[in-house]
């Protein structure tokens, strides 16, 4: 049998090598800075043959507009804080985690879509555990990855850097990313019933608790819930719909005494930094008061907000460079929309409606579950910088795309049915640009 490398196969290999480097926090243990250069530019090259081979130019226009997006977007605000290796090809690889989930999501071969969801679900699950048991010796390893220092001053960072990957402990950008496992791991459950699925979302809650990121905390909770409103009009909706009504009534009716118990069960349970952060959150919504790392945010958001106003229709663009105490470098929203203005929202309102337009395509309730992933990518989008942490798209595009995909082929077999996207008699694809 002759062997014939396909666009598929390309991307394939791609995410492959991505997926080690990016989201296998030991494999920075085995690679040093020449082999991290070859393989970026091996998968980048990979990534666009890829799409050339599977004749997707239309999606390889709209992944270069948005690729020279994000270069222009580093050049007059993040060129002060990272090099391009850091930032630019991140965006890169951010990107080819959306347009790759894409095209491979109208693949024929269930082989290809089989192994890959295997391999980023085996990723995801060894580094939940390991993550737990990394986080309960250094439990502020996630959060330190995150600052880019140890909170004990006296400690050397790089020391202990090594240590948290050699125990495979989940990064800041790899824990979020890590997080969006949870409703695909749901969403794959509700389809094949496989009770691994659920102990699989079991270490992520667990993992993401134990980082002690709050809001990383936050958005697990509320995607455990909206991950499990029952489908359809019929009484189990109507149940679940009443419960939730009873039980937000009686949190509103006793607002302080719930997030006080929250605060009490995270300071019981050791996580001292969630607890000040809980209870920051808890002195927000009481009282109006943003405190602490609330009021930072806050104060960097009014940063970015205010030169927005001074130039709303192009920002900074034609000054080529923020100033220091322009930008606030805490959420990707934000600093867009100071950074190039009215100019850089319509690019991010059209990117995520052809997303969206592409979800919609899809039948079936996993179009919904992917819906509500996206709605918490959006959230994430707004309070944090996303753009220069690929491991978050793979985990919010890339990883739910292909294990969609492979729930699908699970259902009906062989067949090679492609539910709601629309295929001509000719079998080619409509693209859709994002």
């Amino acid at each position: 049998m002759r062997f014939r490398l396909t666009g598929e196969m390309l991307i394939a290999i791609s995410i492959y090598l991505l997926g080690f480097y990016l989201c296998l926090p030991i494999s920075m243990i085995f690679l040093n800075s020449i082999m991290i250069y070859m393989l970026v530019f091996l998968a980048a090259a990979l990534f666009v043959g890829g799409l050339v081979l599977l004749k997707r130019l239309k999606s390889l226009i709209c992944f270069l507009i948005l690729f020279a997006f994000t270069f222009l977007y580093w050049q007059i605000t993040w060129r002060t804080n990272l090099g391009e290796i850091s930032f630019v090809y991140y965006c890169f690889a951010s990107l080819s985690f959306v347009f790759g989930g894409m095209a491979l999501y109208s693949s024929k071969n269930e082989r290809l879509i089989r192994r890959l969801f295997f391999y980023l679900t085996f990723i995801y699950f060894v580094t939940a555990i390991t993550s737990i048991v990394g986080l309960n010796a250094y439990p502020l390893a996630t959060r330190e990855f995150g600052r880019g220092s140890t909170y004990d001053t006296s400690l050397d960072f790089e020391v202990y850097k090594d240590i948290y990957r050699k125990m495979n402990i989940a990064s800041w950008s790899q824990m979020y990313g890590m997080l969006f496992a949870v409703p695909v791991s749901l969403m794959a459950w509700r389809q094949r019933k496989n009770p691994f699925y659920i102990v699989l979302c079991i270490l992520l809650i667990w993992a993401v608790i134990a980082s002690q990121l709050t809001f990383a905390v936050l958005l697990t909770l509320v995607f455990i819930v909206a991950m499990n409103i029952p489908r359809g009009k019929n009484d189990k909706t109507i149940i679940f719909m009443l419960v939730l009504l009873l039980v937000t009534g009686v949190i509103l009716i006793d607002f302080d005494f719930l997030l006080s118990l929250a605060v009490d069960i995270s300071k019981d349970a050791g996580f001292s930094f969630l607890t000040v952060k809980l209870n920051d959150l808890k002195i927000l919504l009481l009282e109006g008061k943003a405190v602490g790392d609330a009021g930072a945010r806050r104060d960097l958001y009014q940063t970015s907000l205010n030169t927005f106003f001074q130039n709303p229709l192009f920002g900074l663009i034609a000054d080529g460079r923020a100033t220091p105490g322009e930008i606030g470098f805490h959420s990707e929203f934000f600093d867009i929309i100071g950074s190039v203005g009215i100019a850089g929202l319509i690019i991010i309102v059209t990117m995520f409606i052809g997303y969206g337009k592409f979800l919609l395509k899809i039948k079936g309730d996993m179009q919904r579950d992917l819906l509500i992933i996206l709605i918490g990518f959006i959230v994430l989008f707004i309070v944090n910088p996303v753009f220069n942490s690929p491991q978050i798209f793979m985990g919010a595009f890339f990883y739910p795309l292909i294990s969609s995909r492979y729930c699908s082929f699970e259902k009906k077999g062989k067949r090679a049915q492609i539910d709601g996207i629309h295929i001509s008699a000719k079998g080619k694809q409509r693209n859709v640009c994002i």
